[in-house]
């Protein structure tokens, strides 16, 4: 069936879907404080080859 079918269906019966809200990721925390702290403390070198 198509969903426009569908949805004449449920309007004709009075009958309602239940939403699923999207979930919105709370942002208040700065970047600084999602940042993990350096443990291995390496460094790394990059060298340009030609």
């Amino acid at each position: 069936m198509n969903h426009k079918k569908i949805l004449r269906l449920m309007q004709k019966l009075g009958l309602q879907a239940s939403i699923r809200r999207k979930r919105r990721m709370n942002m208040t925390y700065r970047a600084a404080e999602r940042v993990a702290a350096n443990l291995l403390e390496r460094k790394f070198i990059a060298k340009f080859v030609q």
